[in-house]
């Protein structure tokens, strides 16, 4: 991933997926709040389907990081992205609640799949010394598809409708999605994934470590008694 004709076109892709991808989601959670509107649900009943989505994505990041390096390969990254497209389509069909508030938590948990792996290829892509602009870079090329998929998701829902919209949604993703298959990564030449994660874990969960976490956790009760 350094300074090579090869790693730049690797970087490229990266960067321009990366831009694509989140184009497309932000199109559509743009737009949400006008889809629940139009069904006749909530504004409570959005805040809560909008909170499993969050949910969805705190609990699985740090998997998707445990993950990173085993899911660098054309196939793994197209099959996680055709799942990705048909929780895009499930939310297009969806008209209740329950429904939404389901497809959104899947959704949330599996559309940050690329996000670990793509941030720490952005953080060596420019060699020793360079990581923060390397990370700068990919944050900005991440805002840059949020701020595009926000500007445009209102027009294209008064103009086109909810349906009509998810279609671009998905066209946009799938673009995204081809971007990152066209990676070569055969000569990425990721690290190996660690087979002994769970041991580093445990190594971490020592006692004092847990306590120093207790203490951070619950510092009123402390400081009360202190």
């Amino acid at each position: 991933m350094q300074s090579s004709p090869r790693a730049t076109t690797a970087v490229g892709l990266l960067y321009a997926s990366t831009v694509v991808v989140w184009t497309s989601y932000s199109l559509l959670s743009v737009t949400l709040p006008f889809r629940f509107e139009a069904l006749g649900l909530s504004v409570v009943q959005y805040g809560i389907a909008v909170a499993v989505f969050a949910l969805g994505m705190l609990l699985t990041e740090s998997v998707w990081g445990f993950l990173a390096f085993r899911i660098g390969q054309v196939r793994t990254i197209l099959a996680l992205g055709l799942i990705v497209m048909v929780l895009y389509v499930v939310i297009a069909y969806a008209t209740s609640f329950v429904e939404f508030a389901l497809a959104l938590g899947l959704f949330g948990a599996l559309v940050i799949f690329p996000v670990p792996l793509f941030r720490w290829m952005a953080l060596i892509a420019r060699g020793p010394g360079r990581e923060g602009s390397g990370t700068g870079r990919y944050g900005a090329y991440f805002g840059g598809g949020m701020v595009v998929g926000s500007a445009l998701g209102p027009s294209l829902y008064v103009s086109l409708g909810f349906g009509g919209l998810m279609v671009v949604v998905l066209a946009t993703y799938a673009v995204g999605l081809a971007l990152m298959a066209l990676l070569p990564w055969e000569q990425t030449r990721l690290p190996q994934a660690d087979p002994g994660g769970t041991t580093s874990v445990r190594r971490v969960l020592t006692t004092p470590f847990l306590l120093a976490a207790g203490l951070a956790v619950f510092p009123s009760s402390h400081s009360r008694w202190l």
